[in-house]
């Protein structure tokens, strides 16, 4: 099946100038498998807790949304459940964090742009004139040097929003290069920052449709530190595309940005097919 949707895989522009994003699939198995025995037995109805999430207007356009938070068991049977590389990654996640943090730039927020656009690039599964659905996407890459002063950079992968150029809720989870946060954002909502990080540490970012509880589960985790933040969310996303992608916003042009490699990146459908 990857060859499949490698063939169907839509490569976009460089991000910046000299930019290059490489896409590495480690491996071609599905990560379906038996791992759903994982979740029995996990009551989410008492191991987890809402809490109303305080949302911007951008476009007039409101989209209210409640962030859920599960049991660490629930997080981490869901990435072993639902993942290639589970073990991996959960085996690194050590220290949760809860709550929001803020942002050095609470204005900003990440969206789709048009391939021609030099500030966004990567890679983009378009769905829409098939029979499958985009339920999920992750991908793990490394956090680059910013100079001071220079545009916001982030990489992030998500679901949604692309076959109408983002004139839509999308859902997308990564990590701000100039601002060192990891993020989540519940599109067109303003993104939710959870922890700091630094050039150089390895980040693994997942957004997958929870058919458990019909709601989005997002981890983003610093593999390097150990800081993750793991929750559900109710916002919306079409289903119709998969992304991986470096976005650059407020700021001067990068000519000296290094090569972003997505490693171990995957889309999931509704089968949980890769």
């Amino acid at each position: 099946m990857l060859g499949r949707v490698l063939m169907r895989l839509k490569q976009l522009g460089p991000a910046v100038l000299g930019l290059v994003l490489l896409l590495v699939a480690t491996t071609t198995t599905q990560a379906s498998g038996t791992g759903n025995n994982i979740m029995d037995g996990i009551n989410l109805s008492v191991l987890r807790t809402e809490k109303p999430t305080p949302y911007a207007y951008y476009g007039n356009q409101p989209h209210p949304y409640t962030e859920y938070t599960m049991s660490e068991a629930y997080a981490k049977a869901f990435i072993l459940a639902h993942t290639a590389n589970g073990a991996q990654i959960v085996a690194n996640m050590k220290h949760r964090v809860f709550a929001s943090i803020p942002s050095d730039s609470p204005g900003l927020t990440y969206t789709i742009q048009d391939t021609t656009n030099p500030s966004w690039g990567g890679y983009v599964e378009d769905t829409s004139y098939t029979s499958n659905n985009a339920w999920g996407s992750q991908s793990d890459f490394y956090v680059q040097s910013i100079c001071n002063g220079c545009a916001d950079v982030a990489a992030w992968v998500g679901v949604g929003g692309w076959i109408n150029n983002g004139y839509a809720s999308f859902i997308q989870t990564g990590d701000g290069f100039t601002l060192n946060q990891g993020w989540y954002e519940c599109a067109p909502n303003a993104p939710q920052y959870k922890f700091t990080s630094k050039a150089g540490d390895l980040i693994f970012s997942f957004v997958d449709w929870d058919p458990n509880t019909s709601e989005w589960y997002i981890t983003v985790s610093d593999q390097s530190s150990g800081a993750y933040w793991s929750g559900e969310v109710n916002c919306s996303a079409d289903k119709e595309s998969a992304e991986q992608i470096v976005e650059v916003q407020h700021g001067p042009m990068l000519s000296n940005l290094s090569a972003v490699p997505f490693s171990s990146a995957w889309w999931y459908d509704q089968y949980n097919s890769s």
